[in-house]
C-alpha cells in the first residue's frame, strides 16, 4: 500500500512540475511578444513621473488604489526598462499559479488546468495592470484562512494588500473583513484571551483604517473627466447580471437567451446538487452584482471568475448526493468550461505572438528615428500616451505631463487651439478619431503625410478594439 501511495504521490508531483513550468515557458514566450497598449503605459508613467505625495493625488482621477505604481515604482528604481514591462506581471502571476497548482484544496485536474484559462493565463498574465495581483492575494488568503484568527496580523495583511489592486478588489476585501470582524465577536472574544483577542482586534484596526485612507485618497474629485455611472435602469440588472456570469465562464459573444439559459442552469445545478452556504455567496456575488450594475468592461469579467474561484477554496460547496452518474455529469461540464476558457488563452496568445496588440510601440520607433525635442509633437487623446513610456520624458508640447490626467482642467489644449498651432507631428488612435475629426480634415488637406501602425486588443476569439495609430507628420518643404 505504501509503494502505491508512493508511486500515486510521484504521478501527482510530476503533473504539478509540469504544468507549472509550462505556464512559465508559455507565459515568457507570450509575454516577451506583447506589445503594451494605453492603460500599460498609464500606470507605468503615473510610477516613473509622479512623486510619493503626487501619486495619491493623480490616483485619485484614476479612481483606482495606488499599489500597483507603487509596486512599478520599486522595480523602476531596480533598473526595469519599459520593454521588460511583462516581467512583473510574469513574477506575481508565477507566485499565484505556484501557490494554485501545490497548495489550493483542489481537485488536482482543476489545479492543474486553471493557470491555463484565459483569464488567469493571459488577461491578468500577460496584460501588465494591476490585475495580475489577484490570483496570488486570493490563494495566500485561502492558504492562510483556517489559521485567520490564531495569525491575524497575516491575514489582516493580505485583506490590505488586496484592498489595494483595483476598487473590486477593495470590495472583495471588505466582504470577507466583515466576517472576519464576525468571527473575532462570535468565537474569539468569549475565549476570555486577552492576548488573542487584543492581537484580533488590532488587526481588525489596522484593515479598517487602511480601508478609510483607500477610500478618501481613491474617491474621484469633482472636476474628474471620466465618469462611470451606475446603471439606473432596474429592469437593465437582471439581464446584465446573466450576461456577466455567461462571458466570465462560457461565452465570448453570444445573445441574452444563452446567457439567461447558462446562468438558470447553473443556478440549478448549485440548488439541487450542492449545499452552499451563506459566507459561500457573500464572497462569490458581491463582485458580480458589481460589475452589473457599475461600468464593466472585458477585463473586468474574470474578477467574478476569480472571487467564485476564492469562495470554493474557502467554503467549498459540499454534494448532497454521492451519485457517480450525476458526478460525471456535472465534472463533463466543468470540464466544457475550462476547455472553452483555454481555447480562448490560445487563440488570444496565437494572435499577440503573430500579430501587434499595439501599434504604440512601431509609431514610437518611426518618432524617435525621424524628429527630436526640437520638434512640435502633439498628442491627441488619451491612447496618444502608449508613446511615451519609450521617450525619457513627455514628447507632446500641447500636454502638461506623459500619463494622461484625467481632469476636466488637465492642460491639455483645445481643438481650436491645436488648430491654430499646427505642429511638426500629430499622433492619435484610430479608437478615438471621431473626436478629432476637425483637426484630422484639416491634416488631410493641409499638406501632412499620414504614417500608419497597426495595431489591435483581442479578446477571447476576436478582436474588441483598434489599437492602431496614425502619425501625421509635415511635409518639409
Amino acid at each position: 500500500m505504501e509503494i502505491l501511495i508512493h508511486k500515486i504521490g510521484k504521478k501527482e508531483n510530476l503533473i504539478k512540475h509540469t504544468a507549472f513550468f509550462l505556464f512559465l515557458l508559455l507565459a515568457l514566450l507570450i509575454g516577451s511578444h506583447h506589445e503594451p497598449w494605453a492603460d500599460e503605459a498609464q500606470s507605468w508613467l503615473i510610477a516613473r513621473d509622479t512623486g510619493f505625495k503626487d501619486l495619491f493625488s493623480v490616483m485619485s482621477y484614476e479612481g483606482s488604489p495606488a499599489l500597483w505604481p507603487l509596486i512599478l515604482k520599486i522595480f523602476i528604481f531596480l533598473g526595469l526598462t519599459y520593454p521588460f514591462l511583462y516581467l512583473v506581471p510574469f513574477f506575481f502571476s508565477s507566485l499565484g499559479v505556484w501557490l494554485l497548482i501545490y497548495k489550493a484544496k483542489l481537485p488536482l485536474a482543476v489545479r492543474v488546468a486553471l493557470p491555463f484559462t484565459y483569464y488567469i493565463f493571459y488577461q491578468y498574465t500577460i496584460v501588465a495592470r494591476s490585475y495580475c495581483l489577484i490570483l496570488p492575494a486570493i490563494e495566500l488568503i485561502a492558504l492562510l484562512y483556517d489559521n485567520r484568527l490564531r495569525n491575524p496580523c497575516g491575514y489582516g495583511l493580505m485583506l490590505i494588500l488586496l484592498s489595494g489592486i483595483c476598487l473590486h478588489t477593495l470590495l472583495l476585501s471588505g466582504v470577507l473583513y466583515l466576517l472576519f470582524c464576525w468571527d473575532v465577536f462570535r468565537t474569539v472574544i468569549p475565549q476570555n484571551h486577552k492576548i488573542q483577542i487584543i492581537c484580533n482586534e488590532c488587526s481588525a484596526f489596522a484593515v479598517g483604517v487602511s480601508y478609510l485612507f483607500t477610500i478618501w485618497y481613491a474617491k474621484p474629485p469633482s472636476d474628474c473627466s471620466f465618469h462611470a455611472g451606475f446603471e439606473t435602469d432596474l429592469t437593465k440588472i437582471p439581464a446584465a447580471i446573466c450576461e456577466r456570469i455567461g462571458e466570465a465562464f462560457l461565452f465570448s459573444s453570444s445573445t441574452l437567451f444563452w446567457f439567461l439559459l447558462f446562468a438558470v442552469v447553473l443556478v440549478l445545478i448549485f440548488m439541487f446538487y450542492y449545499r452552499i452556504t451563506l459566507r459561500f455567496c457573500i464572497v462569490a456575488f458581491p463582485i458580480w452584482i458589481f460589475l452589473s450594475c457599475f461600468y464593466c468592461n472585458q477585463w473586468h469579467i474574470g474578477m467574478i471568475f476569480l472571487s467564485v474561484l476564492l469562495a470554493c477554496q474557502l467554503y467549498p460547496p459540499e454534494p448532497k448526493f454521492s451519485d457517480m452518474r450525476i458526478h460525471r455529469c456535472l465534472f463533463a461540464l466543468l470540464g466544457i468550461i475550462l476547455g472553452v476558457q483555454i481555447s480562448w488563452s490560445v487563440r488570444t496568445s496565437f494572435y499577440d505572438y503573430r500579430e501587434a496588440y499595439s501599434g504604440a510601440g512601431q509609431a514610437a520607433e518611426f518618432i524617435k528615428a525621424n524628429y527630436d525635442g526640437e520638434n512640435k509633437i502633439y498628442g491627441l487623446g488619451y491612447f496618444s500616451t502608449g508613446l511615451e513610456p519609450y521617450f525619457e520624458s513627455n514628447i507632446f508640447k500641447n500636454r502638461n505631463t506623459a500619463y494622461y490626467f484625467w481632469s476636466d482642467f488637465n492642460g491639455d489644449w483645445t481643438n481650436q487651439r491645436i488648430r491654430s498651432n499646427m505642429p511638426d507631428v500629430i499622433v492619435y488612435a484610430e479608437c478615438e478619431s471621431a473626436g478629432f475629426q476637425d483637426i484630422i480634415n484639416v491634416l488631410q488637406s493641409g499638406g501632412y503625410q499620414c504614417r500608419r501602425f497597426q495595431g489591435a486588443s483581442y479578446v477571447k476569439d476576436g478582436i474588441y478594439e483598434s489599437q492602431t495609430y496614425y502619425v501625421y507628420v509635415k511635409l518639409r518643404s
